[in-house]
């Protein structure tokens, strides 16, 4: 049956024809794999100890098979391996920036650790200078 291109306009909605003519594409398409076998020949030649050549031919026989890949699945393949990349991306930003936190939280500690020695050290000073004007002053009297 024979259906003009106006008569299936008129007949069939958007949709019910797009799916007609996947089908129709798909059916036609060729085969879901290709094989390509290929042969080389190649003579190779050695002495005999009777001063005579020999050849002998030697084949090599290669077969390759190419499956020809859905396109929705290549879509899907294709979106799995974007939101692979993209969770890799986020795992590294948060650990660069647990690092960062941790770097700064450790020089946050080493700064009040710092601080805390010097502060104990001015005040280890002030006792020894006022223990010096206390045994001056004792001294003097």
């Amino acid at each position: 049956m024979q259906v003009s291109g106006s008569l299936l306009t008129t007949l069939c909605p958007a949709q019910e024809k797009q799916t007609l003519i996947d089908h129709l594409n798909q059916k036609n398409s060729g085969p879901d794999k290709l094989t390509l076998q290929r042969k080389t020949r190649s003579p190779l030649t050695f002495l005999v100890p009777v001063e005579k050549a020999n050849r002998v031919q030697i084949e090599v026989r290669k077969k390759r098979t190419f499956v020809k890949r859905d396109p929705q699945e290549a879509e899907r393949l294709a979106a799995e391996e974007q939101a692979q990349r993209e969770a890799e991306r986020q795992a590294r930003r948060e650990a660069e920036e647990s690092a960062k936190r941790e770097a700064q939280q450790k020089a946050e500690r080493e700064a009040a650790e710092q601080a805390k020695r010097e502060a104990a050290e001015q005040a280890k000073r002030e006792a020894a200078e006022k223990d010096k004007v206390s045994n001056q002053q004792d001294d003097m009297n």
